[in-house]
């Protein structure tokens, strides 16, 4: 998918573009890639990949030609502006954004709630932070954000409250695009955030796209069972279901700052129109799956990245194994084999802050029942809160990837999408010759 990007005007002069691009000392390609400035020489910026080979040169990024795709194009496509910078496209459309002199032509808007691993109500799930409400009552109308009624995905955050004169709580929908007499906003991505309970920090829960926001709270639709201690709980926006995702907790990895100067504030909604870079990151990432560099820089894994010689091994376990690995991977993790060292998990999945343990199942067909061994099932009692179990069905056709994970509050291992897993303990005996 193309992005859109869009002029600011008015386009700036060319002394003061020089000015502007001179104190740049880093900055984030259109595809997520980083750059570092080596030097300015004249029109010359020469920039190189962060982390990059030893071998690999710094790249001239000509400024004057820059300039005048600024000032001449409207459309900034790749395509486009190969006329201008040959083969630094994305590093070029980087620095304008950068520079806050082109932004991202689609609309977004950031929705900070609580934290639940399911969000469709509170059996078997619950919701951490969010506000003074959760804190007294334990729950709040975003309980329900991705419980689907008839295909459609529901979506509440709590807005600033005007306590000095008491307006209803309102989305500045003309920050989208809306006019004042608007009540609502279309084709909007909506990006969904909350607290990590476990690991700190405000990360990328979810997101609807293509999503109507209304300015003012809305009731929810008749017969959507969208009520909670014998009230409704209505939303601010609603996209169809098959344009929403929520993302399984150990793929919450995006961290969205907090009351830094162009970041997000104390308030739940966060319009990010003061911070383009970032939007453009955000919108690489949902659209084209490009996910962020969020490990700091010079940061490794622990051991060596897995090796996939499984030649010795049935096709059924290889692909479970191959799978798991390329969703944890793509997922911004190092994962190492412990298969050989009879520790009770197959892989570790490994990211500055934590490490998982990932027991691997492979299944030939599409229902779930396997075993574990003693060891496997002493340890995933043992370090619960890392430890998950991780069903691969239908391996060998399309193989489909279920990670189930301990929760507390229903004492059991569960999906995100509410599967629960059901353990049958059978007892073994050991037989030898005296």
């Amino acid at each position: 998918m193309v992005m859109p990007y869009t002029k600011v005007r008015p386009v700036i002069p060319f002394a003061e573009f020089i000015q502007r691009a001179s104190s740049a000392k880093a900055f984030t390609g259109s595809t997520g890639v980083h750059y570092d400035v080596a030097r300015l020489d004249g029109d010359s910026l020469w920039i190189r990949r962060r982390n990059a080979a030893d071998h690999e040169r710094v790249q001239r990024l000509h400024l004057g030609q820059l300039y005048r795709a600024l000032d001449q194009l409207e459309n900034f496509s790749t395509e486009a502006m190969k006329n201008f910078v040959p083969g630094l496209q994305s590093p070029g459309r980087g620095l304008l954004l950068h520079l806050g002199l082109i932004q991202s032509g689609d609309k977004i808007i950031f929705f900070n709630t609580g934290w639940m691993t399911s969000y469709r109500g509170l059996i078997g799930d619950r919701l951490q932070g969010g506000g003074k409400h959760v804190e007294k009552h334990g729950w709040g109308s975003e309980i329900f954000n991705f419980l689907p009624f008839r295909g459609k995905l529901y979506g509440y955050v709590q807005p600033k409250i005007d306590r000095k004169y008491n307006n209803a709580p309102s989305i500045a929908i003309e920050k989208l695009g809306a006019s004042s007499e608007d009540d609502s906003a279309d084709g909007i991505t909506v990006v969904w955030t909350a607290n990590d309970p476990v690991n700190g920090g405000t990360r990328i829960v979810g997101w609807y796209k293509n999503a109507r926001v209304f300015r003012y709270h809305q009731l929810p639709p008749d017969l959507s069972n969208r009520r909670f201690n014998e009230q409704l709980q209505g939303y601010y926006a609603v996209a169809k279901e098959q344009e929403c995702t929520l993302l399984p907790i150990d793929a919450r990895k995006v961290k969205v700052l907090r009351q830094r100067r162009n970041w997000m504030g104390q308030s739940n909604v966060w319009y990010a129109d003061k911070n383009p870079e970032f939007v453009q990151l955000v919108t690489n990432y949902i659209f084209l799956g490009l996910q962020p560099v969020v490990s700091p820089p010079g940061t490794k894994g622990k051991g060596t990245p897995r090796q996939r010689d499984l030649l010795k091994r049935l096709k059924v376990e290889q692909k479970a194994i191959e799978c798991v690995c390329d969703y944890y991977t793509n997922q911004g993790y190092v994962v190492d084999s412990v298969e050989k060292d009879n520790v009770g998990w197959d892989l570790t999945a490994t990211d500055h802050e934590t490490m998982l343990k990932l027991e691997v199942k492979g299944l030939s067909g599409l229902d779930i029942s396997t075993e574990l061994t003693p060891n496997e099932y002493d340890k995933s009692t043992e370090f619960r809160d890392v430890y998950r179990l991780c069903v691969v069905t239908n391996a060998l056709h399309k193989p489909h990837l279920q990670i189930f994970s301990y929760s507390i509050e229903i004492n059991a291992w569960s999906d995100s999408s509410g599967l629960v897993l059901q353990f049958e303990p059978r007892t073994s005996a050991r037989i030898f010759t005296i």
